[in-house]
């Protein structure tokens, strides 16, 4: 079957990344540990048991942790010679190793803006990784850590409405100049972390935080719905300044509880109207963003598209478990199934697809292959969904 194929495949893309059991982000343009894309590529890491390499890669974080608690963005080579780490191979393999570069850490973007999504993301990749691996040294070692990133995140909510507040350039869609101010994908993640903190202050006995993780969830969770869902639309809003429908904070709020059934539906049926599963699952936004929204660089580089009119895998991964989640079994399956298509025609899980659904490669700039945060998604999708 073409999911088991392309399964197989995206194991292979993915541990093709581990360096010294370090997850990178990528093989040429990424290659160094960004907080954000070994967060969801650490879900599907957990799923096939590379249990070692996610641990390696949360501690690796944990050591450039600030004191303040916010982690880096990610973590770099000193050298400008080299992008990313530098890894000596020995004879038992990449497990073999040993970082030989001098490493440090990265906190703020390629616009010297504070970023702001590495902090949830790593709590979920943390918590995650605890509960799959029962590693129980590890979270009683590490719980105070992961308290500290949640608080330093609660500290970028500027008015005290339970929503963070962020500067341009500084999640994920890091080419889109009009993203800031209130989020959603980032306050999406953030709920996400605090129901994560909750069960992990549980798992712990920690009885009396876990109570409080979650009233704070729960607050934002409300905030999030009165803030940000456009009824008439049928579907989130991107930013408190952006109506257009972002598929990142859109589809995690189905998967991660955000959104109720009824949103959930149609959620997807805007997604489906809009034809964002076409032709590789999933685009990032539609409508557009205006052209002054987006950074001239970008532009300049022929990636205007890159976070609206282009599509990711990661994406349409977390659709197809969205769909599952709203007991869409066959429409889960029709597009994991699609997703599956592309990865076993291109032999490997690319980062990012033009409209017309090949690899991105302009003459600026060619879609990075292995693609970890997309191998280790669709990996983790596939499980969902009973396949691998």
């Amino acid at each position: 079957m073409i999911i088991h194929d392309a399964f197989e495949i995206a194991l292979k893309s993915l541990r093709e990344n581990y360096e010294s059991n370090i997850i990178m982000a990528g093989r040429n343009n990424y290659r160094e540990p960004w907080a954000r894309d070994f967060s969801f590529a650490s879900l599907g890491a957990v799923e096939v048991g590379d249990f070692e390499a996610v641990k390696k890669t949360l501690e690796l974080f944990l050591r450039y942790q600030g004191m303040n608690g916010m982690f880096p963005l990610r973590v770099e080579s000193s050298t400008l010679v080299m992008k990313g780490l530098s890894v000596v191979i020995g004879a038992a393999g990449s497990s073999g190793g040993k970082v030989r570069e001098k490493t440090v850490p990265r906190y703020c973007t390629d616009y010297f803006t504070v970023p702001v999504d590495q902090n949830p993301l790593l709590v979920i990749a943390a918590v995650n990784y605890i509960k799959k691996s029962r590693d129980i040294a590890f979270a009683h070692r590490h719980f105070s850590d992961f308290e500290r990133a949640v608080k330093w995140s609660l500290s970028q909510d500027v008015d005290g409405d339970y929503l963070v507040e962020q500067d341009p350039f500084a999640d994920w869609a890091d080419t889109v100049m009009g993203r800031n101010g209130k989020v959603l994908y980032t306050n999406v993640c953030f709920y996400k972390a605090l129901k994560e903190m909750e069960e992990y202050a549980g798992l712990l006995g920690h009885w009396k935080k876990s109570i409080q993780y979650n009233s704070m969830a729960e607050k934002v969770k409300r905030a999030l719905n009165r803030k940000f869902w456009l009824s008439k639309k049928g579907y989130y809003r991107n930013t408190e300044k952006i109506s257009n429908l972002s598929a990142d904070g859109n589809v995690l709020s189905i998967v991660w509880g955000v959104a109720d059934e009824r949103k959930g539906e149609a959620i997807e049926e805007s997604i489906s109207r809009f034809g964002m599963e076409k032709p590789v699952p999933l685009r990032a936004a539609h409508p557009r963003y205006d052209f002054y929204s987006v950074s001239g660089l970008a532009h300049f580089s022929g990636m205007g598209g890159y976070h609206d009119r282009w599509s990711w895998l990661w994406l349409g991964a977390f659709d197809c478990v969205a769909k599952h989640v709203l007991w869409d079994r066959k429409g889960a399956e029709r597009e994991l199934g699609r997703i599956a298509e592309i990865i076993v025609r291109d032999g490997t899980v690319y980062e990012i697809y033009d409209p017309r659904g090949r690899p991105v490669h302009t003459k600026f700039y060619k879609s990075d292959a292995p693609f970890s945060w997309s191998a280790g998604t669709f990996i983790w999708a596939a499980k969902q969904l009973g396949f691998g």
